[in-house]
């Protein structure tokens, strides 16, 4: 049986950033918990990969591969993105109220068009009716959402806002602790609450 010699951590994180270069330039990236395990990391270390991606030199790296002005930019493009979107009207609404209801919705119109749909009704008879296409750009929600969510979290909304309050640390209490806290408490609260007139 062979036996691993064991990676200093310092050597780890020097491995870590050669496979991260390197992995930039493959036509085929692999992901950054493989890289991880690569450079020696446990498999349960590179289940953390934030804690070797916030090196200052691996934030070096990522700036070279992906600069942050370039991020914000597609960022920005995501925010802003259409999509290509078709309506079916009936041929009787003109052109001017389709328009209108395309605008109304914060959409840009651009094209209507007559069109002859035929179909064959269970008798057998041909029929046909009249309807209008109409194709449009949309916001893309989905892609604006996701967009919103990644700003936000550059932007740190999601962080907890600092109170000044610390919070309560019960990892320090036994259970039994908790418990007898807690049952003290629950009997103060009760004598302060009004009892109905029985």
């Amino acid at each position: 049986m062979e036996i691993k010699k064991r990676t200093n951590f310092s050597q780890k994180r020097e491995n870590f950033k050669k496979k991260l270069s390197e992995n930039v330039r493959s036509k085929h990236p692999k992901p950054i918990k493989t890289l991880m395990i690569e450079a020696d990391y446990s498999p349960s270390y590179s289940e953390h990969p934030s804690k070797v991606l916030s090196d200052p030199d691996v934030q070096v790296i990522a700036e070279k591969i992906l600069p942050t002005e370039y991020l914000l930019k597609k960022n920005r493009e995501l925010l802003e993105i259409k999509e290509l979107k078709q309506l079916h009207f009936d041929a009787n609404i003109s052109d001017c109220e389709i328009e209108e209801i395309i605008k109304e919705a914060g959409c840009n119109l651009l094209n209507i068009k007559t069109v002859t749909v035929e179909y064959t009704t269970k008798k057998g008879e041909v029929k046909s009716f009249d309807k209008k296409e109409v194709f449009y750009t949309a916001p893309n929600a989905l892609a604006q959402d996701r967009a919103l969510d990644k700003a936000y979290k550059i932007k740190k909304y999601y962080e907890p806002k600092d109170t000044g309050k610390q919070p309560d640390d019960f990892s320090k209490y036994s259970p039994e602790e908790i418990r007898e806290v807690f049952a003290q408490l629950v009997l103060r609260i009760g004598t302060y609450i009004p009892r109905g007139s029985d």
